[in-house]
């Protein structure tokens, strides 16, 4: 059985270390720190095939803008056989606190044009969102938020979320399902 880890984000530079791309951010880590690297990019993705503790898995960014993500996954989906419930999402919240990390199998959207799209191309919405809190924006409009980078203050709350990603990422390759991950890591403070 192979698993899918998707980091959503917007592909470029321009992009890099903004409050919406951080899935990638958190995927990559991942990446980084157990020596793994990127082995395909193709138009709309890249991804690796990868293994750890004996567990296959494909790490998969997808290369379209953050509302075209379902077509990469879809792609991946197929191609690998996967089934819905062994993706894992990784994505920003609006709705949470800065750093605050949850674990949810989604009914809807909530206003998430990313993962809106992923469940639109799958049609189904059963697969694990890892979401990290990005807070709302007090003053600036939504889109400005989301596509502004994190303060130093912030940024030191998101490193925490993004350690504690690498966990959740490691345990659902090892095989937890989404109750399980849930009851494990849902409740998580920052700096804990």
């Amino acid at each position: 059985m192979t698993k899918l880890l998707v980091g959503l984000g917007n592909p470029g530079e321009k992009y890099e270390k903004t409050r919406h791309n951080i899935g990638f951010m958190a995927l990559e880590s991942f990446l980084k720190e157990n020596n793994f690297t990127w082995k395909k990019t193709e138009k709309d993705q890249r991804y690796s095939l990868l293994n750890l503790f004996g567990s296959r898995f494909i790490a998969l960014e997808p290369l379209t803008f953050m509302n075209e993500s379902g077509r990469s996954v879809k792609y991946i989906k197929e191609r690998f056989k996967i089934e819905s419930k062994d993706i894992l999402v990784i994505h920003d919240d609006l709705d949470m606190p800065n750093g605050r990390i949850k674990i949810k199998v989604e009914k809807s959207s909530g206003g998430h044009h990313g993962v809106g799209d992923i469940m639109q191309a799958l049609g189904k919405k059963d697969f694990i969102n890892l979401k990290i809190g990005i807070d709302h924006p007090q003053t600036q409009s939504v889109v400005s938020w989301v596509l502004g980078r994190f303060s130093q203050t912030q940024m030191s709350e998101i490193s925490d979320a993004i350690n504690k990603s690498s966990d959740i990422i490691t345990d659902f390759i090892e095989g937890f399902n989404a109750n399980k991950l849930m009851n494990k890591y849902n409740g998580y403070e920052k700096n804990q």
